[in-house]
């Protein structure tokens, strides 16, 4: 299952290294990525604060968000 969250701005740097080691994701502008519940697991014991935004199919866009637009 795929999620879709967005990072606190504090801790993006600390994130970027979890994720890297936890999660074949995809990262979108302004800290929004899309991990597996197992990396998002990860960013939670880490003490990672973020948003969770959808889950596997609901999707609420971002506020200046495109859809269908490649990024």
């Amino acid at each position: 299952m795929k999620v879709v969250i967005q990072i606190a701005s504090k801790d993006k740097a600390k994130a970027w290294d979890i994720l890297v080691r936890h999660s074949a994701g995809i990262a979108l502008r302004n800290r929004i990525f899309i991990v597996s519940q197992e990396a998002a697991r990860a960013l939670k014991k880490a003490r990672v604060k973020f948003d969770v935004i959808a889950t596997d199919g609901v999707l609420e866009i971002p506020k200046g968000g495109l859809v269908g637009k490649r990024i």
